[in-house]
Formats: C-alpha cells, sequence, structure tokens
C-alpha cells in the first residue's frame, strides 16, 4: 500500500489515530481485528513485520520519518539488504532522519544486480517480541515510492504468533518467515 509517498508492506490498513495524529499500522483490516477475541486483537495491533519502504527522491541525501509507540518499539533500518542503525519510537512522535549509506555506492553495478532488495530502497523493518502498535506521523518530504524490480519477485507469506513476531530476536530478519523466504 502506497500512501504519502512511501509504501506500507505487510500492512493491511492504515488506522487514523485522533489521540496522537497519524495513523496506525495494522497487519489486518479494523473491521476483521474487532471481530477476533481480545487477545488476538491485541496483537494484530503489532506491527511485527511489516516494513516501511521508500527511495529517496531526486539529489537528496537523507530524509526524515515521524513515528511513535505508545509504549515503545525498536525498528532497524535497512538499505535493501544491510542492516543499517536501530531506532527506538517513543510516546511522543519522533522525527528520524535517514541518511543514505556513504558505502553503497562503491558497489558496482554487477553487484548492485545480485541483490534481491535494491541497495537505494530504505526499508524500516519492525519486528521482535510484540510491540506495541505503532503510529506513522508522516514524512519530511523527499521521498518517492519503491521502483518496479527494487524488491524480490517471489514472496513467503506466513501466520501465527511467537515464530512470525520472531519472539525474543533481535529484529525481525532472524524470524523464522524471514529465514523461509530468504531460502
Amino acid at each position: 500500500m502506497i500512501h504519502d509517498r512511501v509504501e506500507f508492506h505487510n500492512v493491511a490498513e492504515l488506522v487514523t489515530v485522533d489521540t496522537v495524529g497519524g495513523v496506525r499500522l495494522q497487519r489486518v483490516p479494523e473491521t476483521i481485528r474487532t471481530q477476533l477475541d481480545e487477545g488476538t486483537a491485541g496483537v494484530m495491533l503489532s506491527p511485527a513485520n511489516s516494513e516501511i519502504r521508500f527511495r529517496l527522491a531526486g539529489d537528496n541525501d537523507s530524509a526524515t520519518i515521524t513515528l511513535s509507540s505508545e509504549a515503545g518499539a525498536t525498528a532497524f533500518v535497512y538499505h535493501g539488504p544491510f542492516q543499517g542503525d536501530a531506532i527506538t519510537l517513543t510516546k511522543e512522535p519522533t522525527d528520524f532522519v535517514i541518511q543514505a549509506s556513504r558505502r553503497l555506492p562503491l558497489l558496482s553495478a554487477e553487484q548492485r544486480a545480485e541483490f534481491d532488495y535494491h541497495p537505494d530502497l530504505i526499508r524500516i523493518c519492525f519486528g521482535a517480541d510484540y510491540p506495541e502498535p505503532v503510529t506513522y506521523h508522516g514524512n519530511g518530504g523527499g521521498v518517492c515510492p519503491p521502483q518496479d524490480g527494487d524488491t524480490p519477485d517471489k514472496v513467503y507469506i506466513a501466520y501465527g504468533s511467537s515464530i512470525t513476531h520472531g519472539t525474543n530476536l533481535s529484529g525481525a530478519a532472524l524470524s523464522f518467515p524471514a529465514h523461509a523466504a530468504w531460502k
């Protein structure tokens, strides 16, 4: 789903959150989530294995993404397949400046073509345990959606709880579905 010039991967719906402004990332539509039992409905608020994807537009060497999480959450920034910084979300909307990697220009065209994710694609990946809901408050501009060919042609879909969340792992990239998809 494309919203505000960024792609929300593994997000079924963006739900407006009037109390903090912005939209909550949800893996299932609200109309379905509210029909689930209380525990499952709460877990569905977690953005585990969801991503915010974009490219830097034009000559921009950075972009600002504003996020919050009621009780905190950690996300990992990837440049294509390469893990960059971890960012910690707080209760207050926080601007995160995502810098273009200085190392990626060193890759040859042949090396760039080998990766499943294009190195210019920036991915903010959510996962680990059962983090609180994440709210997206916007971006400062200078971003554009992913291009054709930026992501793998094949995708792997998994459903579950702890195994798909990557419980007790340091990030979604270490979860069983991530490894199955990689293989």
